[in-house]
């Protein structure tokens, strides 16, 4: 999913967005996963968090 994601990320903010995202992956439990990206969302780089959009309404 990161190769797909970083298209969305300036290149100054992708490491950070790469440390982000390996919380949200390594996520222990459902509730563990929806708070990480909950925090993801809020911090997320301008244009990024309109591409996360979709996966938060999944869960």
């Amino acid at each position: 999913m990161w190769k797909a994601s970083k298209k969305f990320v300036p290149w100054k903010e992708r490491k950070e967005v790469a440390t982000d995202l390996k919380a949200i992956y390594r996520a222990e439990t459902v509730e563990a996963l929806q708070e990480r990206l909950a925090d993801f969302m809020e911090n997320a780089p301008e244009g990024l968090e309109d591409s996360a959009k979709p996966i938060c309404y999944t869960l």
